[in-house]
Formats: C-alpha cells, structure tokens, sequence
C-alpha cells in the first residue's frame, strides 16, 4: 500500500515539475526523499543542482544523490560522479568520478559508459588509455549514445592507435548525426564536402552544415560563412545567422 502512495505521490511531483511548480515538486520530492525513496531522492537532488532553481544547493544535492547512489540508482551514481568530475559542491577529484562512473557503467548505463571513455581518453587522474577508452565508446555507442558514437567515428577515422577505417567512421557519425548530435553532424559534412568514406556530396554536405550551426557548432557556421563566401552557397549561408541560432 505504502509503495503504491507514494508511486502516486510521485507521480504529482513529477507532474508539478512538468508545469513548472517548482516549490510543489520538490516539496513532494522532499517529504519522500526523507523516507527513503531513491527516485525521489535522486529528483530532489538533480533540482537542487537546477539553474532554473531559485535557491540552488550543491552541497545539499551532492548528499540527496549519494542516498540515491546507495540504494542503487544507476542515474544518481552517475551523476554523483559528475559533481566530482567538474567540482559541484565537492573538491573536484576525477579518481572518485572514474569509480561512481565506473559503478554505473558497469550497469549498463550508456551514459556513463561515455564517461569512462572521456577518463581514459584525456587521462584524468589516471594515465591515457585510448584502448580503455575506445572499450567504453564503444559499449556506449552499442547503445546508441550519441556523443559516444561520434567519439568512435573520430576515432576509426584518424585516431593511429586503431586501425583506420574512414566507411566504418562515416557510418557511425551518419548516426550520430541523425541522433541530433552537432558536432558529428559537422564532422559529416566535411566528410561529405572532401570524400572521406564515400562519394562526395557537396549537397549532403551542406544540409548537414546548416544542421550543425543551427546546433550552436562555430565550426560548422564558419565553414558555411566560407562556402557561401566562395558560391559554393546560398548567401543567406553566413556564419552569423547560424552561429547566433536565428
């Protein structure tokens, strides 16, 4: 009966968030939080991190997400590993953001998959492994995350510890891109624009261009600034009507 209450009552909180009543949310979050429930728990804490919050806590989401984290929530033990990786409410300590990381990963999590990657990949804490990393990417991107993905197609295309495979890195940046993900979007057009993996396609080039800086990527509107420049074209394809997301 007690479970079914407060599946309810959680379902209100989350509704409250959804319209925006912030002060309801969390004040339904808060009350079961202080039972123990996980899920609210783990919510409380992310809308004390929230920006949007009027009275933002780090050190007070930091704890809400650690009890989450304890009971096993895959979500908040990555995101504790998160307020270690960039020092919210905490020292910043990427050994402990490699181990909840780690912890998640571990269950699947493709998000944290990705983040493992990024450890190992920039040697955080720890020595460089692009093996290790390239593992998780890779775990990640079976999963379909986006960034992963993008990750692994930069990698077979021009990364010298695995063997290069441009096919293979235009494919998984194809999905990437189609997942919205801007920078993979940017990094196929150019392997539209020159040839990379493929046939060019200087149409397909610049549809992706314009999805790129339409998705904040400079590179991607400066590119089109050039093209456009060179009438190679429109010239409404400037840089600054995209990079400022008109």
């Amino acid at each position: 009966m007690t479970s079914k209450m407060d599946a309810k009552k959680l379902k209100k909180g989350i509704a409250s968030e959804k319209q925006g009543d912030w002060e309801s949310a969390m004040a339904v979050y808060r009350k079961l939080a202080e039972t123990g429930n996980a899920e609210a728990q783990w919510r409380l804490g992310v809308m004390l991190l929230d920006q949007q919050n009027d009275h933002p806590d780090n050190k007070e989401a930091l704890a809400w997400l650690k009890k989450a984290s304890a009971q096993g929530h895959v979500i908040a033990i990555n995101d504790v590993g998160g307020m270690y990786y960039r020092g919210h409410g905490v020292r910043r300590d990427y050994t402990k953001a490699l181990g909840y990381f780690r912890r998640a990963a571990d269950l699947g999590l493709s998000t944290a998959q990705h983040n493992v990657g990024i450890i190992y990949n920039d040697g955080l804490g720890i020595k460089k492994d692009r093996a290790q990393a390239i593992r998780w990417y890779g775990l990640a991107a079976k999963q379909g995350h986006p960034a992963a993905l993008c990750e692994l197609g930069l990698g077979y295309a021009n990364r010298p510890k695995i063997k290069r495979n441009q096919l293979k890195a235009r494919r998984l940046l194809s999905r990437a891109a189609d997942k919205g993900h801007g920078y993979a979007q940017y990094a196929l057009a150019c392997f539209y624009e020159k040839g990379i993996g493929g046939a060019r396609n200087h149409k397909m080039a610049l549809r992706w261009l314009r999805k790129a800086a339409k998705n904040g990527v400079e590179k991607a509107a400066n590119y089109l600034g050039t093209l456009a420049f060179q009438g190679k074209a429109e010239p409404q394809d400037d840089q600054w009507k995209y990079a400022e997301g008109d």
